[in-house]
């Protein structure tokens, strides 16, 4: 009898121990998953933040989306001023060709409502690996895509029927992005010394 006893007290004592690790475990996956989320939204606010620094300022490239692809796109760190020509049922799509030196996970950034799509080689739609509308500094939505070095073809639209013209930029995800701000202190620091010389 008082073995039985021991055993079935033993079996409890064992019973809740791996109920606490279960519930341990659940909650680390669950924090491990929280903190995740919120690094990817970190990470994507930092990159906005970055970008709306060339999409909001004056400099920028202006091509046009054509049914062919005729224009290119292949600097990073860049605004380009994309004006949309063919008009279809109402709203706006064109093509682009978008060039990367290297492989990698590419970010493009639109200022408007637009949809910024990778075509293969047969004219279908390639899957993205996330778009968000952020509405964030002048930047309504980004779209990622994990693209091979070389050029891939991108069809801009269907936008707004009222609206042809729409600035986008586009961005290694994976390179250091501190840097431009560092040159534009530095370019302050020039215009300062240069007004001072005058």
């Amino acid at each position: 009898m008082k073995k039985l006893l021991s055993l079935a007290i033993l079996f409890m004592l064992l019973f809740t121990a791996c109920s606490e690790d279960a519930e341990t475990l659940v909650n680390t996956t669950e924090d491990t998953e929280l903190a995740d989320t919120e690094c990817d939204s970190c990470e994507l606010a930092e990159l906005v933040e970055h970008a709306a620094i060339h999409m909001n300022g004056t400099e920028f490239v202006a091509i046009v989306a054509d049914s062919m692809g005729s224009d290119t796109i292949d600097a990073q760190h860049t605004k380009y001023v994309v004006e949309i020509q063919n008009k279809v049922d109402s709203t706006y799509t064109g093509n682009i060709v978008v060039t990367v030196d290297e492989a990698g996970d590419y970010i493009f950034f639109g200022d408007k409502a637009i949809k910024i799509l990778q075509l293969d080689a047969t004219g279908e739609i390639v899957a993205y690996e996330d778009h968000q509308h952020v509405d964030q500094d002048g930047i309504e939505v980004t779209f990622v895509y994990e693209l091979e070095a070389g050029s891939h073809m991108f069809q801009l639209g269907p936008g707004p029927s009222v609206d042809s013209t729409y600035s986008i930029v586009f961005e290694h995800m994976e390179h250091d992005h501190e840097h431009d701000e560092d040159e534009e202190d530095h370019d302050d620091e020039e215009e300062d010394h240069d007004e001072d010389e005058h």
